[in-house]
């Protein structure tokens, strides 16, 4: 793993440690003095917290979703969210995966109070993703893939990163105002194969 120079103050545990370390949860990008930064690379989940399974492929007809909150103590900075849809079949523009466009779509919101939500902000308000171009349209970077033959029929996948910051800032996420973010779901999405997102960034406290 790369050094890392961050001008930032990690809260507890903030000692010299002198090299890379992971703790059984979080990297340390360590510099040769007190500053730590602790990457955050985790999968949005219908815990919150990383853990049971990233793919959200079921039917949500009942409105459900999987997000990302720090936990006690914690401070998170997401500088990315990156959405990952593969499926068995060819991609069309007017569809979402090798189906149908969703009736509701997908919607991206920073929130307060996971049991009683409270809008921060509304990363879709403007548009739902219901398809695979608005899906494509939300990412400032986006990454298109073929597996098996390389052809419009084949298998396929791509990604698109939301891009909330970068050079050592983005979407602030503190566990004092129970903040979190999150990807809600109002369609029945069992005819998609692989659907993810992965929120990537680093502590300022943990």
């Amino acid at each position: 793993m790369t050094q890392s120079t961050v001008d930032l103050n990690p809260g507890a545990g903030g000692e010299q440690i002198g090299t890379d370390k992971y703790d059984g949860s979080h990297y340390q990008l360590v510099q040769a003095g007190p500053v730590i930064r602790p990457v955050l690379h985790q999968f949005l989940t219908l815990a919150g917290d990383g853990t049971g399974t990233h793919e959200f492929t079921q039917d949500y007809t009942t409105p459900d979703d999987v997000f990302i909150a720090p936990a006690a103590g914690e401070i998170m900075v997401v500088e990315s969210l990156k959405l990952l849809i593969a499926d068995s079949g060819a991609f069309t523009s007017s569809g979402f995966g090798q189906g149908a466009a969703l009736t509701n779509g997908l919607e991206i919101k920073h929130m307060t109070d996971h049991t009683t939500p409270v809008l921060v902000k509304d990363f879709t308000a403007s548009q739902h993703i219901k398809t695979n171009t608005h899906l494509f349209s939300m990412g400032f970077d986006v990454d298109e893939s073929f597996t098996g033959a390389l052809a419009m029929g084949g298998p396929q996948l791509f990604g698109a990163t939301l891009q909330f910051g970068g050079e050592h800032g983005g979407l602030i996420l503190d566990n004092a105002n129970a903040d979190f973010l999150g990807v809600f779901m109002a369609d029945d999405l069992t005819g998609i194969d692989v659907l993810t997102a992965l929120a990537q960034g680093f502590y300022l406290k943990v």
